[in-house]
């Protein structure tokens, strides 16, 4: 069995309670921030 030198670290993890999933390292942060980002851009083009 090969030893595997950098294990994955995942960016979100599964909420304790409820559903869905919860950033847990900065790219997670930054990939939330850009999906909210995107989302209030859209609502702003669209209101005009």
């Amino acid at each position: 069995m090969a030893m595997q030198l950098n294990p994955i670290e995942r960016w979100f993890r599964p909420k304790t309670f409820g559903f869905g999933w919860t950033p847990v390292t900065w790219e997670g942060w930054a990939v939330t921030l850009g999906a909210v980002l995107l989302v209030v851009g859209a609502v702003q083009l669209l209101a005009r």
